[in-house]
């Protein structure tokens, strides 16, 4: 009870806190791709990056860079400008978050370069857990989080996927539809769900970015920022396209 009394009065109090404000950076940095021997490479940013690996503990990404026989190593780095909020949970948010300040850049100048020499590590990584009734019904609750766009992301906070009452029956519906499965206390796609998520081409279907887009709009409704038939016409021409798009695809994509 006491832990309980604890964990509701520390809500209570963090409302009244400003916000948790922090910066994020991400640096690139470039070097040749058939480089056997340490180089000099410059760095794309605000802050430094090391080619090969993220330094503090960040991760750094490989892909093909913008010059020929080259590539791109990409990572990012987190650091708290103030806690707001956060200062109310400090011990249980420096146990859980432990290796978040390991995620900062040391300081460099944009446009820098040096040698390095590219070092690779083998590690194992396991898939996530599957979903359950309540860890589903809570990543409905917080779909935003996912969505890259920080408007969409701020229009979803308070929202997310479906409403309180009906996010239950959401998922009740996907299984009456065979879509998912209950294996124990978990839910398994099935293979007719994986076949809706290949046969649906439209990307911003199967994404939550829709949902942060319709909100975003009735909001600007909502503030009179935006006219409600424009939106009811542009929802249409949607459903539209997207109908022309099926009836024009392949007859083999659908059975």
């Amino acid at each position: 009870e006491q832990k309980v009394f604890d964990l509701v009065a520390r809500a209570f109090i963090a409302a009244f806190y400003d916000d948790c404000k922090f910066e994020t950076t991400t640096v690139m940095g470039e070097t040749p791709s058939n480089s056997k021997t340490p180089s000099n490479s410059p760095l794309k940013g605000e802050n430094s990056l090391p080619l090969g690996e993220g330094w503090g503990g960040s991760k750094a990404s490989p892909s093909r860079g913008g010059l020929e026989g080259s590539i791109l190593f990409r990572t990012t780095g987190k650091v708290i400008v103030e806690e707001g909020w956060r200062v109310v949970f400090k011990k249980k948010a420096e146990e859980v978050n432990e290796g978040e300040e390991q995620a900062s850049l040391p300081v460099f100048v944009k446009g820098e370069s040096g040698p390095h020499i590219p070092s690779l590590s083998e590690k194992w990584t396991t898939p996530p857990k599957p979903y359950t009734d309540a860890t589903l019904l809570r990543a409905m609750e917080t779909a935003g989080k996912t969505v890259e766009d920080e408007e969409l992301r701020d229009a979803m906070k308070e929202n997310g996927i479906g409403r309180p009452s009906t996010r239950a029956a959401i998922i009740e519906t996907l299984i009456r539809r065979h879509y998912i499965q209950r294996q124990r206390s978990s839910l398994h796609p099935t293979p007719t769900g994986f076949e809706l998520i290949d046969l649906i081409h439209e990307d911003i279907l199967k994404s939550a970015e829709l949902t942060g887009r319709w909100e975003k709009k009735l909001r600007q409704i909502e503030r009179h920022e935006y006219e409600a038939r424009t939106f009811l016409d542009e929802l249409k021409q949607m459903v539209s396209d997207i109908v022309l798009a099926v009836m024009r695809a392949p007859s083999s994509s659908i059975q």
